[in-house]
């Protein structure tokens, strides 16, 4: 079971099943095909989305990482989950249209992006429907990522451990689900104005947006904000009002 988190986890859950619920109730049959671009270890999406609609959805996770895909094939079969389907070549996807298309903190990570929204938005069944979330460039994740690569650099973690000790009075920090064994550094840095003119490039048009949350990222989460319900929520709530350009990441 999803837990929310600063990482905002159950968030970007739910705005994905939302989406995958009003395409099923658009299907003649109940049923419908979701592909997952860029699926990594399932944690995050894949695994949690099969488990919530294991009579009603096919998915097929595709991943470039071998590991990733291996963690995601190990879970799916301990669990049962004969709804997901494992790809790890592009080529098995063609012929093949999808009511779901997912491409979910994959795009930041591409070094064409415009090719590559391109390619899977063929894959779309005509009434289909792409996710796309991503980190805003600009805001505070990406800058929580500097420091969290400063304090591995420096060596400065035990100190840090210490430090939560003494104001938190707590070694068990919360664990987050790892939605990638691969190592891939972000190499596109999109502001609002520039994702959604790439959007529009890409032919796609934007049909729902909402804000995740106002910061978050892996050194914020050590500190506080994890274990406070109120927090969380008051975390949630601004990424949803404020401006896109003040929060740390979207989803269309």
């Amino acid at each position: 079971m999803l837990e929310e988190a600063s990482h905002w986890i159950l968030k970007k859950y739910n705005f994905i099943s939302s989406v995958i619920k009003a395409e099923l109730e658009r299907s003649d049959c109940n049923f419908i095909k979701v592909l997952d671009v860029g699926s990594g270890t399932g944690e995050m999406v894949a695994l949690p989305l099969s488990r919530g609609f294991k009579r009603s959805i096919q998915l097929s996770a595709f991943d470039t990482d071998g590991a990733s895909l291996c963690y995601l094939r190990t879970q799916s079969n301990k669990e049962n989950l004969d709804n997901i389907i494992i790809v790890d070549d592009c080529a098995m996807c063609e012929g093949c249209k999808y009511q779901v298309i997912i491409i979910s903190e994959v795009i930041e990570h591409v070094s064409e992006p415009l090719n590559f929204l391109r390619q899977f938005a063929k894959l779309l069944d005509h009434r289909g429907k792409m996710i796309v979330t991503l980190p805003n460039g600009y805001g505070y994740k990406e800058l929580d990522s500097m420091i969290e690569g400063a304090i591995e650099l420096l060596k400065v973690k035990p100190f840090l451990k210490r430090l939560k000790w003494a104001i938190l009075r707590s070694k068990t920090p919360r664990s987050v689900p790892r939605d990638t064994l691969a190592v891939s550094p972000h190499v596109n840095f999109f502001s609002y104005s520039q994702v959604k003119a790439l959007f529009a490039k890409a032919g796609l048009r934007i049909d729902r947006y909402e804000g995740r949350e106002f910061v978050g990222g892996s050194f914020i989460s050590r500190f506080s904000i994890d274990k406070s319900k109120a927090l969380l929520n008051l975390n949630n709530l601004l990424g949803s009002r404020l401006p896109p350009s003040l929060v740390s990441g979207w989803m269309f």
